[in-house]
């Protein structure tokens, strides 16, 4: 008999309902037959009240038998009928209290990064802690050429956009670089690339992956920033497609650094950036394999058993 795994997703992160999308797909490949999946939206201010953290489950009619939540745990007399429940956790919404719900009411807690491991170490002191990875959609395609310089800044204000576009306009001697933006608070909405000398702008937000993904295609240079704790699925869909990715993960790095790691792609030759697109591809085949077998045994073992 299949045993129904509810998994709690907010509902305004686009980012949150790609993991929720990938999480659902990997726990039933690797349980075909005994594990189903559903996933929840919780309203975003169950998430950001600090003092509330309760859902009432008003479109589920019976919880299922076990839950995972993404990022915060949430309470309420439903979920507590759930026989075990798990947390894949992120330092930005750890929290005193979401920590001390977490410590209540979930058996095992799951990591994505080393980086959201090492920050939150000694954060839950009953639960098991599991480093499993992650993982992103496959785009099921290939970059066209490694020749343009793209950065696709989505509606996040941390992944640098405005670091880049301040070094483009002070180096005019730089190849062009494709920019696309878009701030849910000013929603303009202009889906055509601008182009000032060597930037082009796209302020539109993709609603659809394969409009995203048809888009980022189109340039085999990615530049992306992430913060260390977090995963990025834009950083990994871009390996995925196989491009030459500069990944800026620190929250230490200088301009400077940019700066080099964008002189040593151009100075690489095409050759070279074709390698360097397949060992990406590589990457992401390996580290998704690793996750599938990670997060089967953690279920395995924390949930599944008993």
């Amino acid at each position: 008999m299949s045993r129904l795994v509810d998994i709690f997703c907010p509902s305004w992160s686009n980012a949150r309902k790609v993991d929720a999308q990938v999480l659902r797909a990997t726990l039933q490949e690797c349980f075909p037959g005994e594990v189903t999946c559903r996933v929840l939206f919780v309203p975003e201010s169950l998430y950001r009240d600090s003092d509330r953290h309760t859902a009432a489950l008003t479109t589920v009619d019976t919880p299922g038998d076990f839950a995972i939540f993404l990022e915060r745990v949430l309470d309420s007399t439903e979920v507590r009928k759930y026989k075990r429940r798990a947390l894949i956790a992120t330092p930005k919404w750890c929290d005193t209290r979401s920590i001390g719900r977490a410590e209540e009411l979930v058996d095992l807690v799951m990591f994505k990064t080393p980086a959201a491991q090492s920050t939150l170490a000694g954060s839950f002191e009953r639960q098991p802690q599991v480093l499993v990875g992650f993982s992103s959609p496959d785009p099921k395609r290939q970059v066209e050429r490694h020749e343009t310089f793209a950065h696709f800044g989505a509606r996040s204000s941390n992944r640098g956009s405005q670091i880049l576009l301040d070094l483009w306009r002070r180096r005019p001697d730089l190849p062009a670089l494709h920019v696309q933006w878009y701030d849910a608070a000013a929603p303009i909405n202009f889906p055509k690339w601008l182009q000032r000398d060597n930037v082009h702008l796209l302020l539109q937000h993709f609603p659809k992956h394969d409009e995203y993904f048809a888009e980022l295609a189109r340039h085999g240079l990615q530049l992306s920033f992430a913060p260390p704790e977090s995963f990025c699925h834009y950083h990994n869909e871009a390996r995925a497609m196989g491009a030459v990715v500069l990944a800026m993960r620190s929250e230490s790095f200088s301009v400077a650094e940019l700066e080099h790691g964008i002189n040593e792609i151009r100075l690489m030759s095409p050759k070279q950036r074709s390698e360097s697109g397949k060992l990406a591809r590589q990457a992401y085949e390996d580290e998704r394999k690793a996750f599938s077998l990670r997060l089967r045994e953690a279920i395995r073992e924390h949930l599944l058993t008993g």
